[in-house]
């Protein structure tokens, strides 16, 4: 999808990233405090890591199909990359994808995979 602004000659592609499920609180921060003081125990740390993905759909899987409609190629499902068919994840493996209640931290990067290579392929298409 490209723009065109009057007042810029040149046409800008528009690329739009989905929202992704985020945690109720600073995971990275309060999960391990927990951990290490008692407050749960380590079977309980995948269900603080971790929403139904029915709760994610409910809240943006609408949106999701209209942007996808729209934008094609060009808007880019990350929430695809942290999510199956049953959970949002927010951290998996001993790692937590959040460095505070809203921003993904580096441990995330790596579980991008596809949304890094669909923007690298739109980059490249430029």
């Amino acid at each position: 999808v490209y723009t065109n602004n009057k007042s810029d000659p040149l046409p800008k592609k528009v690329v739009l990233f989905s929202p992704i499920s985020l945690p109720k609180y600073n995971l990275a921060s309060e999960l391990p405090r927990s951990l290490k003081f008692g407050y749960i125990n380590k079977k309980d740390v995948a269900e603080h890591l971790r929403m139904p993905r029915e709760l994610y759909d409910v809240q943006f899987g609408e949106m999701n199909k209209n942007f996808k409609n729209l934008l094609g190629d060009s808007y880019i499902e990350v929430y695809l990359d942290l999510c199956d068919d049953e959970f949002c994840y927010h951290g998996k493996d001993n790692e937590i994808f959040f460095s505070d209640s809203n921003h993904l931290s580096e441990n995330s990067l790596h579980h991008l995979v596809s949304s890094k290579r669909l923007l690298s392929n739109l980059l490249k298409n430029e």
